[in-house]
């Protein structure tokens, strides 16, 4: 957890105010941990809420600049029930007073689950916190409660053990080594010891959870070398339009249409860029609005005619292909108009339209091709400027909407509205409310991690649900009005994309007061990118499309990947010493796993950490093992058959990296039983199946993909069980 809500009372304040200039000292007296949470500010409280232990307080450390460093230590001695500990106090006197104080409170609403004695003997853990105080040398730490333990405890039962005459303990004292003794492994009999250690991070660097580091010094920090993107040409003529999205599995959708006749073609790609499969539209004279996926089955492209019409063309997925479901006319009138979608759930839609006269949603039942409802806003909506997005659920569970607009009935200004659907399918506008108080041209808006971001040009604008903007920030300085952009949302953040000749891709964060973002990255460097578009792939990979002006406006794509708040084509990461378990940024003190069973945040059952140094397999959610180096080299697992066959089809095996290695083995599939496939490297080296059908298969950086002309040939019989062994 990050233990980094902190903040000196306000008795604390006064304690200390009452010191500066009188010479006298600062008392640490005690730290207690608790279970509660605060009831007003952190500055209010005058006592720990709900108080468990006390902890051991070591030695202030004297640090330059005024400022001291004190260490508290938990251990579960004597604790009878465990507890999730949520709050530390730190309590101080004046040295010529009795009277002491809550000087200090850290909370974490989460907590840290502190296991009983009998859970999880020798359980141990410290915090280590810094204090200003006018004078340094003066503050001094008490060591009194739970750190100093009386003479008639030391050899006796729940005490602690005392040395020899050669300085060790006796071995009368020693207990049974039968339970894990460190501090944050599982309490489970026979696990391994773990390794768990602590580290500040290094200025500069945000670590998340699961990433492997490199430790100096106690100093942690990523070692990551940017590598330059790789662009993909898909149409290879001049290119009036781009936009793309991504299934609910991953398979990218993208649609780019031809200058010459306005012709649209539509591409199935994999995560790494790779076409699977296109499929050209049904007419010429259209360009793409954009695309949206409903499921893993069903996706929309809206269209737009040379005579402004607007439509949206439905199209069917198979697996590894695409056909035409059916095509729906949106706009009707020759008027400047715009449109864009919204998934609402797996079959239903909003269609979003505006005109000069107003502003219009409808919902759409894509499995009936019929509305259900729809509603309508007076607004004067300027040309070409809508965008909008998903937001969550009210209270009530209604589904709702962000719809950003440029108002040409007030100077363009960049406008915000809320719609809301209720269960019945009723839409209600909320106000209308001014974001941008300025000409807003190109906005693009998604929503993460708990806000609203808009991107106009070149600056970026949060606001919340309540459509209250909360800051703005510019991310590339002066920029070309006329640019194209692209917004994508992250878990963390947003990537920013400017399509003009001198920035193109920002990663930037609200992180609660202002935005947070990094420097540019030139995806297409010297050349601006017309009709940009972007989707997610996964939570630090984006993929781009765009008309590569500097290649004859081809239609290109280019995958991006997030370190931190930077970006580049990818990352090649040489750290190696460590795992991060907790989150944090520069200065924050976070644990790392180097062996063993390590608890560790936002950790899913079944994922893997791989680096030429550690490496990591989750066995439950919020759990690591962390694996020797002599132990790294292979992982295992099993699949159950589908009876799916041929290159449309293949069989794919994700084991977290590219094996040199594969052998497959069916467990149970009639007369197949107990045969072998074996793969070496890319080449299918033995293959014991009764069939000498033709295996084509190929490795790539975490996968394996193979296919044969018969099910039982790409060892995909349906039903049956086949385990799997890969070495790196």
């Amino acid at each position: 957890m990050s233990w980094t809500n902190a903040a000196i009372t306000t008795a604390g304040h006064a304690l200390q105010a009452a010191l500066v200039g009188t010479g006298k000292g600062l008392v640490f007296t005690r730290a207690a941990s608790g279970a509660g949470l605060a009831a007003g500010t952190l500055e209010e409280q005058t006592a720990v809420t709900d108080e468990r232990q006390a902890l051991s307080l070591q030695p202030a450390q004297v640090l330059e600049g005024a400022k001291v460093r004190v260490r508290a230590v938990l251990v579960n001695t004597g604790l009878s029930a465990g507890y999730t500990m949520r709050q530390l106090g730190f309590y101080a006197r004046a040295e010529d007073s009795e009277d002491e104080v809550l000087y200090a409170l850290v909370q974490d609403e989460a907590g840290d689950p502190i296991p009983a004695a009998a859970e999880s003997p020798g359980f141990s853990v410290d915090w280590t916190y810094v204090f200003s105080f006018g004078n340094a040398a003066e503050v001094t730490v008490e060591l009194d409660p739970a750190g100093v333990i009386g003479w008639g405890a030391v050899g006796q039962p729940d005490g602690v053990a005392g040395l020899g005459p050669d300085g060790k303990v006796p071995e009368e004292q020693l207990p049974e080594m039968d339970y894990v003794p460190a501090g944050s492994a599982a309490p489970i009999e026979g696990l391994p010891t773990n390794d768990v250690r602590t580290g500040i991070v290094r200025d500069g660097q945000s670590i998340a959870a699961g990433d492997v580091v490199n430790v100096q010094d106690g100093e942690i920090y990523r070692d990551v070398v940017a590598q330059k993107n790789v662009e993909t040409v898909l149409l290879s003529v001049g290119t009036s339009s781009c936009a793309c999205d991504t299934f609910p599995d991953g398979v990218i959708l993208a649609s780019l249409t031809r200058s010459s006749d306005n012709g649209p073609t539509t591409w199935l790609l994999d995560s790494d860029g790779r076409i699977i499969t296109s499929i050209a539209g049904e007419s010429n004279d259209r360009k793409t609005r954009q695309v949206f996926c409903l499921s893993n089955t069903l996706c929309g492209i809206l269209n737009r005619l040379s005579d402004n019409r607007v439509t949206v063309q439905y199209l069917t997925r198979n697996g590894n292909s695409l056909s035409v479901k059916n095509t729906f006319l949106v706009i009707a009138d020759t008027a400047n108009t715009d449109a864009v979608a919204v998934p609402l759930s797996p079959l239903t839609h909003l269609l979003i339209s505006g005109s000069a006269t107003s502003l219009s949603v409808m919902i759409r039942d894509t499995d009936k091709n019929q509305s259900i409802s729809a509603g309508t806003l007076n607004v004067n909506v300027y040309s070409s400027s809508l965008s909008a997005t998903r937001i969550p659920d009210d209270d009530n569970g209604n589904k709702r909407a962000c719809i950003f607009f440029s108002d040409a009935g007030d100077g363009i200004k960049g406008k915000a509205v809320i719609v809301t659907i209720d269960s019945s399918n009723a839409v209600t506008f909320g106000e209308v409310a001014t974001i941008i108080n300025s000409t807003a041209h190109h906005v693009q808006c998604t929503y993460s991690n708990g806000v609203i971001y808009a991107l106009s040009q070149t600056t970026l604008y949060v606001f919340n649900e309540a459509l209250s903007v909360l800051g703005n920030a510019g991310l590339y300085g002066s920029g070309t009005s006329g640019a194209d952009t692209a917004l994508i949302g992250l878990p963390t953040g947003v990537v920013a994309v400017n399509g003009s000749t001198n920035y193109n891709a920002v990663f930037a964060t609200w992180n609660g007061t202002s935005i947070e973002h990094g420097s540019p990255y030139k995806f297409n460097i010297g050349n601006p990118s017309n009709y940009v578009s972007g989707t997610r792939i996964s939570d630090n990979e984006i993929l781009l499309a765009y008309a590569d002006t500097g290649n004859s406006n081809y239609g290109t794509t280019t995958i991006l990947e997030i370190s931190g708040d930077q970006i580049a084509g990818s990352f090649l990461n040489n750290s190696k010493d460590a795992i991060a378990l907790e989150s944090g940024k520069g200065g924050d003190t976070i644990k790392l796993g180097f062996g063993g069973y390590c608890a560790c945040e936002s950790m899913t059952a079944g994922q893997t950490i791989d680096s030429e140094g550690v490496t990591a397999y989750s066995p439950l959610d919020g759990w690591l093992e962390i694996k020797d180096p002599w132990a790294k080299g292979y992982v295992t697992g099993e699949y159950t058959g589908d009876g799916t066959y041929g290159a449309g089809n293949p069989t794919v095996i994700d084991v977290g990296f590219r094996p040199q290695c594969l052998i497959i083995e069916v467990v149970s599939a009639g007369s197949a039983t107990g045969v072998v496939f074996i793969a070496l490297n890319g080449v299918n080296v033995s293959y014991s199946l009764p069939t000498a059908a033709t295996v084509t298969i190929s490795f790539d950086k975490t996968q394996v993909s193979f296919y044969s002309v018969s099910a039982s040939g790409q060892m995909n019989l349906s039903g049956a069980v086949y385990r799997y062994i890969a070495w790196r």
